[in-house]
């Protein structure tokens, strides 16, 4: 009876061992083991690594590509959204009105429109880390400074013609000099100021970076994103509400635009 309860005791305390010292047993180290768990942890570390990886690409790109190099200047994005950061965005309402002062063609005119830009047309200056100078100015001034290029080759074209206020209750524009009426001269008196302040009113503050040498920075206006309104809406709308206008209609409308009488 002894033999005989021994040998199932002792088979029990060899399967036991077996399965102490099995490869498979989950408790006792084996390469085997190690490798399963690696391939169990690989689609984890891979989901982690991959997205972390790609975004520091992104990062990296995006850092050197805001580096851009024109002529002499070093130009880069964040010296320009700093200058736009401190400005303010207010706003205000305005009415348009004519303001005669602007329709001058003569000196007094000039100091009018010189006056809507600063002295030295607006430039900002600032040296990067290498110390190279580099300019800028707000997207408004530039716009103001070719409206007035513009004034002034009207003026150079059609004489020193002086405008006034338009009639009452009359859109059109006449001249104070000469029985001076040619509409077609003097319209764009008002056109000037009404974009005048149409761009004042905008008040545009883009940063545009300037081009060139250091002795003489340009700003073309070019390659700068500005923040626009959509016009959609308004040709949307227009389609909905527009009048029609007969032929001849449409002929009296092109004659008071384009300043004939």
């Amino acid at each position: 009876m002894e033999t005989t309860d021994a040998e199932p005791s002792r088979l029990r305390s060899m399967r036991d061992l077996k399965h102490i010292f099995s490869p498979t047993a989950s408790h006792i180290y084996h390469p085997l083991h190690e490798n399963q768990r690696s391939r169990r942890c690989t689609p984890w570390l891979f989901w982690v690594l991959v997205p972390f990886l790609m975004m520091l690409s992104v990062v990296t790109i995006i850092t050197f590509s805001d580096l851009t190099t024109t002529g002499r200047y070093t130009l880069k994005d964040e010296w320009a959204r700093k200058y736009r950061r401190s400005v303010s965005t207010t706003f205000h309402s305005v009415t348009f009105q004519e303001q005669v002062e602007y329709w001058d063609s003569g000196a007094a005119g000039d100091a009018s429109w010189e006056s809507l830009i600063p002295e030295n047309q607006g430039l900002m200056f600032e040296k990067d880390e290498k110390g190279i100078a580099r300019y800028s100015g707000f997207s408004m001034f530039h716009q103001l400074h070719c409206l007035s290029l513009l004034r002034d080759e009207l003026i150079k074209a059609y004489g020193n013609k002086t405008a006034s206020t338009p009639d009452e209750g009359h859109h059109h524009i006449r001249a104070l000099h000469g029985g001076y009426t040619d509409l077609t001269k003097v319209h764009w008196y008002h056109c000037l100021d009404y974009l005048r302040q149409a761009l004042i009113c905008n008040a545009d503050n883009t940063i545009e970076m300037c081009v060139g040498d250091a002795s003489k920075p340009i700003a073309t206006g070019w390659n700068r994103t500005h923040q626009c309104k959509s016009t959609k809406p308004m040709w949307d709308f227009f389609e909905l509400h527009k009048k029609e206008f007969t032929e001849e209609e449409m002929k009296g409308l092109h004659d008071h635009h384009h300043g004939s009488p």
